[in-house]
């Protein structure tokens, strides 16, 4: 496996990403809504290519003092203009998430293609070597009976239901 990448982040480059995605989520919670699994398994979706159509029915519904205690039309329009606002940001912060679970893929990837080889190289030279097969011995016992699930404790604290 070649190896592509070759620089860490600088601690000043983690904490400025680390700095501007809290600040997306302070702005996202003065105006948002965090929903429950349940309560987004019950949003009614809306057709595809129904926006025009929405703000003619809520035009005329306005032209004509239409309002129902549900749903002030008022509401609706705000609801609409949110919806808008946040459709770029949605496919901007997607493109971020979907570059740095690549990145975190291919880094993880690597590091373990790498011990892999260097393991293979380090157990025969172990054979020859009491030295090497001394500190080799937790190893050789992680990869003889070490856990098989997907990733390890570092990996589940630093990610989500994604790929990372």
């Amino acid at each position: 496996m070649i190896d592509r990448l070759d620089k860490a982040f600088t601690e000043a480059e983690l904490n400025e990403l680390n700095d501007h995605v809290l600040g997306i989520t302070n702005i996202l919670k003065s105006k948002g809504v965090d929903l429950s699994p349940t309560e987004r398994t019950k949003l009614v979706r809306p057709r595809k290519g129904s926006e025009e159509t929405m703000r003619t029915l809520f035009s005329i519904a306005k032209d004509f003092g239409l309002s129902l205690d549900a749903h002030k039309v008022e509401d609706a329009e705000v609801d609409m203009t949110i919806k808008h606002q946040l459709s770029d940001v949605i496919v901007r912060l997607k493109a971020a998430t979907q570059l740095a679970n690549d990145t975190y893929s291919l880094a993880r990837s690597e590091a373990w293609s790498a011990f892999l080889d260097y393991y293979a190289v380090l157990n025969a030279m172990a054979l020859r070597n009491p030295s090497i097969a001394t500190r080799m011995k937790a190893i050789v016992e992680f990869m003889a009976y070490g856990s098989r699930k997907e990733g390890d404790k570092e990996d589940a604290e630093a990610t989500s239901d994604e790929e990372i």
